[in-house]
């Protein structure tokens, strides 16, 4: 049985999202956020340079084994996706209406490529538990969270 550990499953999550070439304003790629401080303090200090720059991280919920063999056991771990827009009306005239269909667009697109429909992994069963927005000021925020199943070493 193949096992995993959250660091792999963060790894190929951010590089499938750096690979996606979004359907609006595609010339903006999404970039991975370095993870040295704050993602959404830095998306609020950084609001024009923010665009499609991501945030993948573990979220709180683990869900304990709830299958074990001794060597292995399989375990569910959430991931939440943070992807910054400033709110300065890029994406067009009706500057919160076409930002709003922006970031639905990337989150149905992460979520499809990642997400239920993903075919990323082959060592752990993914799937979208939710798609949110926050409104931070300056900066809109997509939100992707996720739910990994896979198995993994049951010795430490």
């Amino acid at each position: 049985m193949t096992t995993t550990t959250p660091g792999t499953l963060r790894t190929t999550i951010a590089a499938r999202i750096v690979a996606l070439t979004p359907s609006l304003d595609s010339e903006v790629l999404f970039r991975e956020h370095r993870e040295e401080d704050s993602f959404r303090e830095w998306a609020l200090n950084n609001p024009a340079g923010c665009l499609r720059r991501f945030s993948v991280r573990q979220g709180p919920r683990v869900e304990q084994p709830t299958v074990t063999d001794g060597l292995t056991e399989m375990v569910a771990q959430e991931f939440e996706i943070l992807v910054a827009y400033p709110t300065d009306g890029r994406f067009g005239a009706l500057k919160l209406a076409d930002l709003d269909n922006a970031v639905q667009r990337d989150r149905a697109q992460i979520g499809k490529t990642i997400g239920t429909n993903g075919t990323a992994y082959t060592d752990a069963t993914v799937t979208t538990e939710d798609e949110d927005r926050e409104d931070i000021g300056p900066v809109t925020v997509g939100v992707v969270r996720l739910l990994a199943r896979y198995f993994r070493s049951a010795t430490p």
